[in-house]
């Protein structure tokens, strides 16, 4: 065998390898998806701050009770995109949105008071729907279920694919 074939071998090895653990997260995706159907109405009764610098998130933290025990969710993002928008008269009403399980927040020509802004969008006491698995209720997401299983695995998968195109690529060359 030459080092050609042997070379082109291994790189598509890696190539499947990658294919095979990103239908690992697409099944992942499904399962979460398919297994947190249960809801319940539970009260905001904190907020949770994720990130760091200017890209920072601001979630509302429910606590729900399944079967007499108690358990905490907060609204998860598939990602935090800061924007260097301009807010004229600090409107804060115009500091942060949420579209598509992004949450957008503007940086620019504002001091942020995360906890106000928290307060204003989802007061402490407002009732909001949380979906969880019920055979393991701690597995719980407020508003709607949201992962990134689903982003990493298109990641995964075009990588293998084109890791493996490459290695076929690189032995046809080769062998010429």
């Amino acid at each position: 065998m030459s080092t050609q074939m042997i070379s082109s071998i291994c790189i598509a090895l890696v190539g499947a390898l990658l294919v095979i653990l990103s239908i690992l997260f697409f099944i992942k995706e499904k399962r979460l998806k398919k297994n947190c159907t249960s809801m319940v109405k539970w009260n905001v009764i904190k907020y949770k701050y994720l990130g760091s610098n200017n890209a920072r998130s601001i979630s509302p933290v429910v606590e729900y009770t399944v079967d007499g025990k108690k358990y905490n969710a907060y609204r998860h993002y598939k990602k935090i995109v800061s924007k260097n928008k301009y807010v004229l008269n600090n409107d804060e009403s115009d500091s942060f949105y949420i579209q598509d399980d992004t949450f957008y927040i503007n940086t620019i020509g504002v001091y942020h008071n995360y906890r106000l802004l928290a307060e204003e969008k989802w007061p402490l006491g407002t009732e909001l729907p949380v979906f969880y698995n019920s055979k393991n209720p701690k597995q719980g997401f407020v508003e709607k279920v949201v992962t990134i299983n689903k982003t990493v695995g298109i990641v995964l998968l075009c990588t293998g694919v084109g890791l493996i195109i490459l290695s076929l690529v690189f032995y046809i060359l080769l062998s010429l």
